[in-house]
């Protein structure tokens, strides 16, 4: 008998984007793997599941769940990540995805980096403020201008 892991294992959907599927359809979790499968054949497929992803994020982001914002946040950039086509690889985000983007990215971020300006500081105490009041939407805020300084910086 095949487990949910073994499924998960040979599908072309990982666990996270099966999460933000149950979670968007108010499904189980096998069933939610069966869906991804199903979206992921087609490129319109896909793009319903990164409106599935983006939902997750606002979803936490309303009910404060930053650990889950995060976590799809995470996601979201691994999805971008494997699926944008070459030619649209240099495209503007739009502020909203750029600012879910950046919530995931931001702890690598500033691990790697020392804050070098008394503005990266300040990005940087905001972060840690937002994250303690739970307060996902000024975390994703001084993500993005948190990620905004340091590619300014490392750059």
């Amino acid at each position: 008998m095949l487990t949910y892991r073994d499924c998960l294992d040979m599908a072309a959907v990982s666990e996270a984007e099966c999460a933000a599927i149950a979670e968007h359809e108010h499904i189980p979790a096998m069933l939610a793997l069966e869906k991804g499968e199903q979206l992921m054949a087609t490129a319109a497929g896909r793009k319903r599941l990164q409106a599935m992803i983006l939902e997750a994020i606002e979803n936490a982001q309303d009910h404060s769940r930053c650990a889950s914002c995060a976590l799809f946040s995470r996601t979201l950039h691994d999805f971008i990540q494997r699926w944008t086509p070459p030619e649209a690889a240099g495209e503007l985000l739009p502020p909203k995805l750029a600012e879910y983007l950046a919530i995931g990215l931001v702890e690598d971020a500033a691990d790697k980096v020392e804050p070098s300006t008394p503005e990266h500081a300040a990005c940087l105490a905001a972060l840690e403020e937002a994250k303690v009041r739970n307060d996902c939407a000024a975390c994703g805020a001084a993500s993005l201008r948190l990620l905004k300084g340091l590619g300014e910086t490392v750059s």
